[in-house]
């Protein structure tokens, strides 16, 4: 609604603020005090990421079509074209009195928590098909660390049972039951050019070729 950034001393508050057994979700660019207070409070911490072109024309459709109130909604209306919608949300409006760089910056600023040593980061793609499995098993023995139940075998592999089966993210109000992969024909040439020349070397810092 607001598109305010929150000061990294709020996330770090909101860090200490967090509960045994509380779920804490949030999209929060990398800091390396933040990354000390995870560290500190032992707070396991779960980064998820995605091929920034997939998250490009998700969020595309997502501010466009699915979520009138979202700030930047009404800023792609004014656009007469679609080529000037796509423009606007990859150049972003820096002079804007809200949080709207262009969309290489807002990338970048997650990709520091693929290597934190306070983190395990997986990716969206982990999480589907055959690779959910072992990528489960991977968070299962993350969590075990932290003396949680899930150091005993048997629970540990119930519950990661119930994971898979609980996969699906239709109950998402994200949710649109199209192709996550359809950047590959969805965008045209040129401006699937643009992009993957604007992320440039952010595709190969996340682990995605171009």
């Amino acid at each position: 609604l607001t598109m305010r950034l929150r000061d990294t001393s709020e996330a770090c508050a909101a860090v200490q603020r967090i509960m045994a057994n509380e779920l804490f979700s949030a999209h929060m660019f990398f800091d390396s005090r933040i990354e000390r207070e995870l560290i500190e409070t032992r707070t396991p911490s779960v980064f998820i990421y995605r091929d920034p072109r997939a998250v490009f024309v998700s969020e595309l459709n997502y501010v466009q079509h699915m979520n009138r109130w979202h700030k930047y909604h009404g800023v792609l209306a004014g656009m007469d074209t679609e080529d000037g919608v796509f423009r606007l949300l990859l150049e972003g409006r820096p002079d804007a009195d809200f949080f709207f760089p262009g969309f290489r910056e807002r990338v970048r600023r997650y990709t520091g928590w693929i290597k934190s040593e306070s983190t395990v980061a997986i990716t969206f793609e982990d999480l589907l098909g055959a690779d959910a499995r072992p990528t489960c098993e991977q968070l299962s023995s993350y969590f075990a660390t932290f003396g949680s139940r899930l150091s005993d075998e048997s629970f540990a592999s119930a519950q990661i049972d119930t994971l898979l089966s609980q996969l699906s993210s239709g109950d998402s109000h994200t949710y649109t039951g199209l192709d996550p992969d359809r950047w590959h024909y969805q965008l045209s040439k040129a401006h699937r050019s643009m992009l993957e020349n604007e992320l440039d070397d952010l595709l190969m810092t996340m682990g995605y070729s171009s």
